[in-house]
């Protein structure tokens, strides 16, 4: 937990530095190791000698690795008692999870028509504008609005502002 520590410190050390415009020193890792001595105690000799009656019900337990074996077998969780109707089930759902709604959700939704309309609004746009130039009309009409219900400051208020 301390190594965790200081390495996430020395990661976090430099962010601080990078603001003041200093150089970022080198961090240098000291690695200590025990001397190569040979005080380890090795045996060719197997340890046990005699095997406990738990030692020998173990390996027998285990050696038998066979995978068509009901014994080895675990269950993905659809069918506790039928290994073949598990396995079906299970790569049914992975095949219907991932391949139709992952990638076939992510094609519809790629290829789904234009929900807001906005590829609409700017084909009709294009249209209107293509419209008004054959007919020589303005592309936008000055019209647009009654002049009536605008409002026009008079024009002593209005001052040539020179903006920059």
């Amino acid at each position: 937990m301390a190594a965790l520590l200081r390495y996430s410190t020395r990661l976090i050390r430099p962010l601080s530095k990078i603001r003041s415009g200093h150089r970022l020193p080198l961090s240098a890792a000291f690695i200590s190791t025990s001397p190569k001595n040979k005080d380890v105690i090795t045996s060719l000799d197997p340890m046990i000698r005699e095997k406990t009656p738990e030692l020998k019900g173990l390996e027998k337990h285990f050696e038998n690795i066979d995978e068509s074996d009901d014994k080895n077998w675990i269950t993905y969780g659809y069918d506790f008692v039928d290994k073949d109707l598990d396995r079906f089930i299970h790569n049914m759902t992975m095949f219907l999870s991932i391949t139709l709604c992952l990638v076939g959700g992510t094609f519809l939704l790629a290829y789904l028509p234009d929900r807001r309309l906005t590829e609409w609004s700017l084909r009709e746009a294009y249209l209107e504008l293509d419209r008004r130039e054959r007919d020589g009309l303005d592309l936008i009409s000055p019209d647009l609005l009654p002049p009536e219900s605008i409002e026009l400051p008079p024009d002593d208020e209005i001052t040539q502002e020179i903006i920059i």
